[in-house]
């Protein structure tokens, strides 16, 4: 076996190989943080905002999203203590939609509806008839029973009831609940 020497480092020659020695240092742990780097990367975000409305129910305030089902109750009319004649009682009902969507309304006829007409019944069976018509003081047309209306997109869209109560009616207290639907 041949020798090499290369500034006192002895190497042994194998076959017409050289060897070659190999230094391997350790860089000081401050070394590392005075050549630190930067990685940028991006972080996607994504939103798809589909037509969609909500109605704000009686029970709850607005800033109460969770609030927000199905089956609570949007609205109450409540007539006042009458003997005879005609009375009415209004509210609104408070609906809000994204910008593309279109509202349709539909009231159903009620509890104790019957064909286009709508009833209130009392605890004896006694049933005392009412309408329908939207905005103040029903101006805007009558809502007849699983007839389609359009309400407004974003605001309260007003229900207004009326009834006369005639002579010989029974007396009591009378009630019914309507099923609303709201689509778009």
């Amino acid at each position: 076996m041949k020798y090499l020497s290369y500034k006192k480092f002895v190497l042994p020659l194998i076959g017409g190989l050289t060897l070659v020695p190999v230094f391997a240092s350790a860089t000081p742990a401050t070394a590392i943080a005075d050549n630190s780097a930067n990685v940028k990367g991006k972080i996607d975000i994504n939103l798809t905002i589909t037509p969609g409305c909500i109605v704000q129910p009686i029970s709850s305030s607005s800033s109460d999203q969770q609030h927000l089902a199905d089956d609570s109750e949007w609205t109450s009319l409540n007539f006042n203590n009458m003997d005879l004649g005609t009375d009415h009682a209004s509210n609104d009902i408070d609906i809000q939609c994204t910008a593309s969507a279109t509202p349709s309304l539909k009231l159903d006829g009620g509890k104790y509806g019957s064909g286009d007409n709508r009833y209130m019944e009392d605890s004896k069976g006694d049933k005392q008839s009412y309408t329908l018509a939207a905005g103040p003081n029903g101006d805007e047309g009558n809502i007849a029973p699983n007839q389609p209306v359009s309400p407004p997109a974003n605001g309260d869209y007003e229900i207004y009831a009326t009834t006369n109560i005639l002579p010989k009616t029974a007396v009591g207290a009378y009630k019914d609940t309507i099923e609303a639907t709201l689509s778009w």
